[in-house]
């Protein structure tokens, strides 16, 4: 685990536990603030109902919420018309530093706004500014799965993920987009940090 940088959360709900629903997601990441990197350090899917969401969500707080160095920003949840109760839960138990992510609604608006997104932090890969767990070995980095079981579900979900015509034409993107929204807090969070202190770059590497 990297020391000295900033992580936060993103939580994508699900509003039911049909097969044909999408999934609960949940991702952590932290970003190195030296070098401007973004690190995805574990994801969560699965289906939850509504009453169980809240829970869940303290759960994977409470494992990132204190981190040997660094500091933990924010939990954002997306809210968008019956997903907006999990935002409403979390924020009335005051345990967790919860900020809504609202998602804008109505015809073809919130799949657009997804696409655009995933087509930021599609960017970011291409930049370089993303680097998933693992170690240089030869001049090639090699992903770091058994001990991130979550990340090669993860890493075939963002191969799988394509557009056509601003239509969707992949099956899922629940984590995409949860890793998507971390990212865009710990943007936030350069913004809003005028002087930010020098931080120690420790290389990411899971092993």
């Amino acid at each position: 685990m990297p020391s000295n940088l900033i992580i936060a959360q993103a939580v994508d709900p699900n509003a039911g536990m049909s097969e044909r629903a999408n999934y609960f997601a949940i991702a952590t990441g932290c970003l190195d603030l030296s070098i401007r990197k973004f690190y995805p350090i574990d994801i969560y899917q699965d289906r939850h109902p509504l009453t169980e969401q809240p829970e869940i969500v303290l759960r994977e707080y409470l494992k990132w919420a204190n981190p040997p160095a660094g500091r933990f920003y924010k939990v954002g949840i997306e809210s968008i018309f019956a997903q907006s109760r999990l935002f409403q839960d979390v924020l009335r138990a005051g345990i967790i530093p919860v900020k809504e992510i609202s998602r804008r609604a109505g015809t073809g608006s919130a799949n657009m706004n997804k696409m655009m997104r995933l087509q930021g932090n599609a960017a970011r890969y291409r930049r370089g500014d993303i680097i998933h767990p693992g170690r240089e070995v030869g001049g090639v980095w090699l992903p770091n799965y058994a001990d991130n079981p979550w990340l090669q579900g993860f890493e075939d979900q963002l191969a799988d993920i394509n557009w056509v015509d601003g239509q969707e034409q992949h099956d899922q993107d629940d984590m995409a987009d949860a890793w998507a929204a971390v990212c865009e807090l710990l943007a936030e969070w350069i913004l809003a940090s005028v002087t930010p202190a020098a931080v120690q770059h420790i290389p990411f590497s899971v092993s």
